[in-house]
């Protein structure tokens, strides 16, 4: 028994190897000591040369290893030991599921906010139907890569002590935070703009064309707009992909400085004004976080009301939905830690 079920493994193994070598074109790298829920690594690969840029994966062969929920997407249960382990991991990781009746390789991001404790201690990741390897997964994998690559632009905290100076580079972050999350807005607000053009020229197209028009030139027209607002879609997620770290980065190199800026002052009058910029600043930051959340949702729903249209269009369309709700949740944390730094800076 035990031999059959190694074999089994195997089979999960050498699906997905084959898929990640002859598919994507990047490096498979099966580990060689067992490990505790990592099977093996993956290397992107960019125009011949690999990048250094890794996904740990954790491989599992036949739906017995999982439990069919009642949208037929398959919820995969796990220990505390493994969620914590897979979050902690120093690489994104995914989970990858095999089907050896129907040869399908289907597979999930591996993210706090895709695992739902269950209530007994244990936890469960639900991995998708329709989020089967394929062509297109390379670029769902080149975002993950994206979202978890370090961002090299920030150097360590200068060794500033003069306290006017302190406060200069202190609101230098602050204002750095905001452009970013302004670029966001612009982003997205380009991106209905776009739209609207597109409905324009179709609005435009049927009043010209009043006394009637071929299928032909119909088809032909909404190719057209189709073509147009499919780029626009792309490059707003790139954009957004690109933006996420950054934000991220400069967020937590504010929080830090934070904390270095009280540790540095020692004029109790000045600690109170600081306080009061401080609490003010963060405030601002918070309500253009949550004004930008909000604002997704909205990007979401068209998205979701859309769906079916243009036929080929759907594929842009989900990967931009996907990428702009991994934006969301890392908005939605930024958040609650503003919250809770708002909170603790009126405090202390």
């Amino acid at each position: 028994m035990a031999n059959r079920v190694n074999l089994t493994d195997r089979k999960g193994v050498q699906a997905f190897d084959g898929f990640v070598t002859n598919t994507l074109g990047w490096i498979f790298r099966e580990q060689s000591i067992i490990d505790l829920g990592i099977d093996a690594h993956i290397e992107q690969v960019k125009n011949g040369d690999s990048t250094g840029a890794l996904i740990a994966v954790q491989i599992k062969t036949g739906l017995s290893n999982v439990k069919v929920n009642k949208n037929g997407d398959y919820d995969y249960y796990m220990s505390r030991v493994h969620y914590n382990y897979w979050l902690s991991y120093s690489i994104p990781v995914i989970i990858v599921l095999f089907d050896p009746d129907g040869k399908n390789l289907y597979w999930a991001s591996v993210a706090k906010r895709n695992m739902l404790e269950t209530g007994k201690g244990n936890y469960k990741i639900t991995i998708k139907k329709d989020m089967v390897c394929s062509n297109n997964t390379i670029v769902d994998f080149e975002e993950i890569i994206t979202l978890h690559k370090p961002c090299s632009f920030t150097d360590d905290l200068p060794e500033i002590t003069d306290k006017s100076e302190l406060l200069n580079y202190c609101t230098e972050l602050f204002h750095q935070c905001s452009e970013s999350l302004l670029k966001m807005r612009e982003h997205i607000d380009k991106l209905s703009k776009d739209y609207d053009r597109g409905s324009e020229r179709m609005q435009s197209f049927i009043v010209n064309n009043s006394s009637g028009w071929t299928k032909q030139m119909a088809e032909k027209e909404i190719k057209i707009v189709k073509n147009s607002f499919t780029l626009s879609v792309n490059i707003c997620r790139a954009r957004i992909s690109n933006e996420i770290p950054v934000l991220i980065n400069i967020f937590i190199k504010t929080i830090t400085y934070l904390e270095y800026f009280l540790l540095n002052i020692a004029d109790a009058i000045e600690v109170d004004i600081f306080k009061h910029f401080t609490s003010n600043s963060l405030s601002g930051l918070k309500e253009s976080i949550d004004f930008l959340i909000k604002s997704i949702d909205k990007v979401v729903d068209f998205f979701t009301e859309s769906e079916g249209e243009y036929g080929d269009f759907v594929r842009s369309r989900i990967q931009f939905a996907k990428t702009i709700k991994n934006y969301q949740c890392e908005l939605i944390n930024l958040s609650r830690l503003t919250h809770h730094l708002i909170n603790e800076v009126c405090d202390s």
